[in-house]
């Protein structure tokens, strides 16, 4: 593809650059290559079980490297077409036992951050022999040595069938080469599995299945258990990096605003009150609450500090983007339970 030459020459430089580092550094020095990693764990080799193999809470740049750093700034300027010839080429480069074979660990990790985790990898690790001292071969190696680390340091951007695609997909490799890893994997089930309990609060869900019930038998539409399932939906999807939790605020926000302009119909068609604007801006319609004095001074308030609980912006802790989600969306469920409570019905 012609029209590609040139980024292919561009990717092929770094992979050069690379080469240069891996003769320099190899597989020491707490890396491999260009790779370093910013935390006090080695890298992990099959060497039996370890106490707390995956970390605490993930650990999104821990794992650095300045080559692998500007090939996702390439992948990041181009546009669709470019981003999916970026990844078929890389991908060729993981699967090719030619001048690369020991860079896998770099094509890799490319890949698993524009979001090609799993097919890559089992084609690379079922094409790569058994590491070999002697002919100095360590295409599988390294490769299993990136997977572990980003299984332990960034396990949240896997979904559970991810993993379990993986784990079925190195079955094959025997313990002495692939044991960690296989340990690794089932660890990372058993956290995304931790992770879909500690959502489950029995008061929580029931408060939210009654602003459906309510919904339901009072509108006799289901928009508002749309927007429930788009919100939860959120928390079984991947990492909860700082676009993922945009984006759950975001629909939290709106939850909570149209299901107050839905609920000022009740008010309007059954006492009276007056018409709240379809155009009304998100703060009009908690005022309109106010005024018309559904809302106390105090109820007002606490409405308004949950809308405003949605709509901080700037980053979070990555511990703690997940609880601030959840707590959001929470308080928004009791919230418009609340509004439902003072809301009459025909």
């Amino acid at each position: 593809m012609a029209e590609f030459d040139n980024l292919h020459t561009k990717i092929d430089l770094v992979f050069r650059r690379e080469i240069l580092d891996y003769e320099r550094n190899g597989r020491i020095r707490g890396g491999l290559g260009s790779f370093n990693v910013g935390t006090n764990m080695e890298w992990i080799r099959a060497s039996g079980r370890r106490e707390n193999p995956l970390a605490e809470v993930p650990v999104h740049d821990a794992i650095s490297s300045q080559n692998a750093s500007i090939l996702l700034r390439l992948y990041a300027s181009l546009d669709t077409n470019g981003k999916a010839e970026f990844t078929r080429y890389v991908t060729n480069l993981l699967i090719d036992k030619g001048k690369h074979a020991d860079l896998t660990y770099l094509a890799y990790f490319v890949l698993f951050k524009v979001g090609d985790r799993v097919n890559p990898l089992l084609s690379a690790l079922s094409n790569y022999g058994k590491d070999s001292t002697l002919n100095k071969e360590y295409g599988r190696g390294n490769l299993l040595a990136i997977l572990n680390h980003v299984l332990k340091l960034e396990y949240d951007y896997f979904t559970i069938e991810e993993v379990a695609k993986i784990e079925r997909g190195i079955l094959w490799i025997d313990s002495s080469e692939g044991g960690a890893t296989k340990e690794l994997l089932i660890e990372v089930q058993m956290k995304s599995l931790e992770l879909e309990l500690d959502e489950v609060n029995p008061e929580i869900n029931s408060d939210r299945d009654k602003v459906i019930t309510f919904w339901q038998d009072v509108f006799g539409t289901n928009e508002v258990q749309a927007l429930i399932d788009q919100v939860e939906d959120l928390f079984s999807e991947g990492a909860f990096d700082d676009v993922r939790l945009a984006e759950c605020l975001s629909r939290v926000r709106v939850l909570l605003i149209d299901a107050m302009k839905r609920l000022s119909t009740q008010f309007t068609n059954i006492n009276g009150l007056p018409v709240l604007a379809d155009a009304a801006r998100d703060a009009d319609v908690i005022t309109w609450f106010g005024q018309n004095g559904i809302l106390r001074d105090e109820e007002k308030k606490l409405v308004r500090a949950v809308y405003n609980l949605c709509s901080v912006q700037g980053s979070h802790a990555a511990s703690s983007k997940r609880e601030y989600a959840r707590i959001a969306k929470n308080v928004t469920y009791e919230s418009i339970l609340m509004l439902i409570g003072l809301t009459p019905r025909n």
